[in-house]
């Protein structure tokens, strides 16, 4: 799904002469344009990224799903590790996910970014964490060092996560100020209309005992409980939204506070 070959080809103009300065990237097995691109863009391949980034994978035992969007112009591979978790509060086990990027679309560099998997549901979690400025380029080789460097800031920024997420249950909300929420984060358009039926029912009536606590953090997995099942068609989407959730949410805390929290 993922180990096609791109190659890049030179853009023609109306006369068949070359247009300088770009170049088409193309994948070779069905000749489909994936984008146009500068003529310095480095063409890396998601196997040359995977196989790289696995040869410095020192965190255990992990699940890997990869992800092609946008007809693979663009890839996901999301690394879960069995071995690398945390406690959000007590029976409330984090999962360490690492997703590393990779693009034909000039769309971004080489990122490896922290996330997190909530155990007891399986929830796919976000990071608000500032990313790492360490980033593969599509212009030089991806060299191990910069894939050893940005595994240990994830790992940093994983912390700090669970850190931001103990706030965020401990910061206590009743049932009509969550719904609130729910409605602020349509009006907004950061969740679609379609969705605030069901995260106000599972918001109301939580699946998972650990849920039923009204926090910042329960209304969360009410959220991402209602998002994951559609990761595997809209990987992008539940992510942007995921993430856009999340500041939301930790705004609101924040401003609740007065600013005497502050999320890491």
């Amino acid at each position: 799904m993922h180990e096609f070959n791109v190659k890049s080809r030179p853009i023609l103009n109306i006369y068949g002469k070359e247009i300088k300065g770009h170049r088409e990237n193309y994948r070779e097995d069905t000749g489909e344009s994936l984008a146009i691109v500068s003529d310095r863009y480095k063409i890396v391949h998601n196997k040359e990224v995977i196989d790289r980034v696995e040869s410095c994978l020192k965190l255990g035992e992990f699940k890997k799903q990869v992800y092609c969007p946008g007809n693979g112009s663009r890839m996901y591979a999301v690394y879960d590790f069995k071995d690398q978790k945390a406690e959000v509060t007590k029976g409330d086990i984090i999962g360490m996910r690492i997703t590393v990027r990779n693009s034909y679309d000039g769309s971004s560099g080489i990122p490896l970014e922290a996330g997190a998997l909530r155990l007891v549901c399986l929830n796919g979690m976000t990071s608000t964490v500032n990313k790492s400025r360490v980033s593969g380029s599509h212009t030089t080789n991806l060299d191990l060092q910069y894939v050893t460097d940005s595994i240990n800031a994830a790992k940093a920024q994983f912390a700090q996560a669970i850190d931001n997420y103990q706030v965020m249950h401990g910061w206590k909300i009743t049932q009509t100020e969550g719904s609130n929420l729910i409605k602020d984060l349509v009006k907004n358009k950061t969740i679609g209309i379609k969705r605030e039926s069901d995260i106000a029912d599972i918001w109301k009536n939580p699946t998972y005992q650990k849920d039923k606590d009204r926090n910042v953090y329960n209304l969360y997995n009410a959220i991402t409980q209602n998002l994951t099942p559609d990761m595997d068609k809209s990987f992008e989407l539940v992510s942007r939204t995921s993430r856009n959730v999340l500041k939301h949410l930790q705004n609101h805390v924040v401003e609740d506070s007065g600013n005497l929290v502050k999320f890491k």
